[in-house]
């Protein structure tokens, strides 16, 4: 009788001991409180792809303006990737949905892309414990949770993506899907290297390298400088000598990066 009582009780402390070991399923929510650092994503991310002759790579350009951001990263060799979405996305989520395409969904075979996935091992983690709660407990491939974390952040951001090629003074843009843009940033336009040496080189002449909305709305400088404002941006330009520098006054509407201007007593202007 006791042997039996003694039986049972281990039965009961070995179920009870299974049911507290279980291992926890997935939430449905990601779990907000792992510490992530969109400052740290962001730097590793423009480092690995800054400007870089030897690779023929030009500087990244990122743009918050009127309506839309964005950030186009070259790979070198004249090819680059484009990401857009509305002004209203969440920004740390658009990084976190660029390092997790560059470090664990890009191809090819590009220098940049072997640095980058060696360096930011720590950053991948990081990333990768924060959203994949969102993705199903039986996709356990770190290829099919990455494409799973991409997916969301994609969707939820409204991202557009598009492959752009550089070559013989133009700038051809592709988007991948349908996607709804102006004529401006479809097919084929003339466009200027910030890492070549233009036609004509001028000491105030320069390429926007970014452009980043500011708070407040533009105003006017004063009666007599007719069409120069206080922009509601900052404008970081690279000058043909190889100066950059950053200016937040301007005659332009909606400035992009890419575009060619110059620079005249301390105002943006084409």
């Amino acid at each position: 009788m006791f042997s039996a009582v003694v039986v049972i009780g281990l039965l009961i402390a070995a179920l009870v001991i299974v049911i507290y070991t279980k291992p926890p399923s997935f939430a449905i929510t990601p779990n907000l409180e792992q510490p992530t650092s969109t400052e740290a994503i962001k730097e590793a991310i423009l480092f690995a792809f800054r400007e870089d002759e030897s690779e023929a790579r030009s500087a990244p350009k990122v743009s918050l303006s009127d309506g839309k951001f964005s950030i186009e990263l070259s790979a070198g060799d004249g090819q680059s990737v484009y990401y857009k979405a509305p002004a209203t996305a969440v920004e740390s989520e658009i990084w976190d949905l660029v390092f997790v395409e560059a470090y664990f969904l890009a191809g090819g075979d590009e220098p940049v892309l072997a640095r980058f996935q060696q360096k930011n091992q720590a950053l991948a983690s990081i990333v990768m414990k924060k959203y994949s709660p969102l993705c199903a407990p039986s996709q356990q491939d770190i290829e099919h949770i990455a494409r799973c974390i991409a997916d969301h952040l994609t969707r939820k951001n409204n991202v557009r993506f598009a492959n752009v090629r550089y070559g013989e003074g133009s700038r051809c843009v592709m988007w991948n899907g349908k996607v709804e843009v102006s004529d401006a940033e479809r097919g084929c336009m003339p466009y200027q290297s910030s890492t070549q040496a233009p036609a004509e080189q001028c000491e105030d002449c320069a390429t926007i390298q970014s452009v980043q909305k500011t708070s407040g709305n533009a105003s006017s400088v004063n009666s007599e400088e007719v069409g120069i404002e206080h922009a509601p941006y900052e404008i970081t330009v690279r000058f043909d000598d190889g100066r950059v520098a950053s200016f937040n006054r301007s005659t332009l509407s909606n400035p992009e990066a890419g575009w060619r201007i110059r620079v005249v007593d301390g105002v943006v202007t084409q």
